[in-house]
């Protein structure tokens, strides 16, 4: 057989090569996680997002109630409790974002009001704390309206 390589030599590149075979398999499986498409998201066409804008009409923190401040505060915890139950279990990105639109659609009253922002990055932050999940605003905005 050959006698200028020995045993020890090729069972270290044997080693290194199924090691990084299997760290390259390990990242192109990972970002195809991180890149899962949502399919349950319906996109709102440009038409209904007029209606939508036209119909709503944006108040002042002046103007809103000091209950509906209470409303989004539980609506926060809601939010905060399923995003650590979903990393707990483990359950994937898509689970995920089900929970998060099944959750924001009981609280429609939030669409178009200055909470809305300040809840969709208190979605991203918490996300961002337990876990890479690559949450975009976009998509964020669109769970308030996405069937589940």
């Amino acid at each position: 057989m050959f006698n200028e390589i020995s045993w020890g030599e090729y069972a270290l590149a044997v080693t290194l090569i199924l090691t990084a075979y299997y760290a390259a398999v390990g990242l192109w499986l990972y970002i195809l996680k991180l890149r899962t498409p949502v399919s349950t998201i319906k996109p709102v066409t440009n038409q209904e997002e007029q209606h939508i804008k036209e119909t709503v009409s944006t108040p002042s923190f002046e103007e809103i109630p000091d209950d509906t401040f209470k409303q989004a505060e539980e609506l926060m915890d809601m939010l905060k409790k399923v995003i650590a139950e979903v990393f707990y279990h483990k359950q994937g990105r898509k689970v995920l974002l089900e929970n998060l639109s099944r959750t924001l659609q009981k609280n429609p009253e939030f669409i178009g009001t200055p909470f809305e922002q300040g809840i969709q990055d208190f979605i991203i932050r918490e996300c961002d704390k337990h876990g890479p999940v690559g949450l975009r605003i976009d998509e964020v905005s669109e769970l308030w309206s996405a069937e589940v």
